[in-house]
């Protein structure tokens, strides 16, 4: 808020626009998709070399090859969503970012179910992390601050935080 008398933002009017962020539906139902799973995709990156060069015996020289197709379908859907933004609405995007994520759980359990495990399921179940990922990053952080555009400005300081703490 700015303060027309004092021509300047005050402290107090900073910090209520903060609260009304924490306290917005809008801000934590297109926010919570975007951490959760920009954090799983930190999470694979921080965990593979132990997975990879430990529990798989792969070098370390090479192991980051099977990091590849997550970062490469992440791309992807990133450029995709860019190009899709200007044909539909970003929440059908982001939309099918969700479904995305919804198949690699479903494929995650069928996994499970089979008894599949190892090198194979976690790079297609990481890639598919990838995939929605770049669908649900740029839609999520664009319609929030766009629904929030009044006090965009702590909105994205706190999009920021919490994708931090995630």
């Amino acid at each position: 808020m700015y303060d027309k008398k004092a021509g300047k933002s005050t402290l107090r009017s900073v910090g209520k626009d903060y609260i009304k962020v924490l306290k917005s539906k809008v801000f934590w139902g297109y926010i919570s998709p975007y951490a959760i799973i920009i954090g799983a995709i930190i999470a694979y990156y921080s965990a593979s070399p132990f997975w990879f060069v430990t529990g798989f015996g792969i070098s370390h020289d090479s192991f980051s090859n099977l990091l590849l197709p997550t970062a490469g379908l992440y791309c992807i859907s990133l450029l995709l969503a860019r190009q899709l933004m200007e044909r539909i609405p970003v929440d059908k995007i982001l939309f099918s970012g969700l479904v995305v994520g919804l198949a690699g759980l479903a494929i995650a359990i069928f996994f499970l179910v089979t008894g599949i495990h190892g090198l194979v399921a976690i790079v297609v179940l990481f890639s598919m992390l990838g995939l929605a990922g770049g669908f649900i990053a740029p839609c999520a952080n664009a319609e929030c601050l766009t629904q929030l555009r009044h006090i965009a400005a702590p909105a994205s300081a706190l999009i920021s935080c919490y994708l931090f703490v995630m």
